[in-house]
């Protein structure tokens, strides 16, 4: 399942900046996967994000943790 994500996810990046001491630009391409846990609220069933193609949408108020998948973590496939 796969929602839309909304809000301010500026502390994301900074995490990562924090965290890696500045490795991450260096270590990972441009789109990288990323875990996040964050805190939010999430609406109801609907149509939600580009040309409506997400069923929720998670209005993100609050990151509490982001971080890079080990350099050997299988990334499960997006889903529709």
């Amino acid at each position: 399942m796969r929602w839309w994500l909304n809000g301010d996810l500026s502390a994301v990046n900074e995490r990562f900046h924090i965290h890696l001491d500045g490795r991450f630009e260096r270590e990972h391409p441009p789109v990288s996967p990323v875990r996040i846990r964050v805190q939010g609220q999430l609406s109801r069933s609907g149509q939600y994000g580009h040309m409506s193609a997400y069923s929720r949408e998670l209005t993100v108020t609050r990151v509490l943790q982001a971080e890079a998948p080990a350099p050997n973590e299988p990334i499960p496939p997006a889903r529709p």
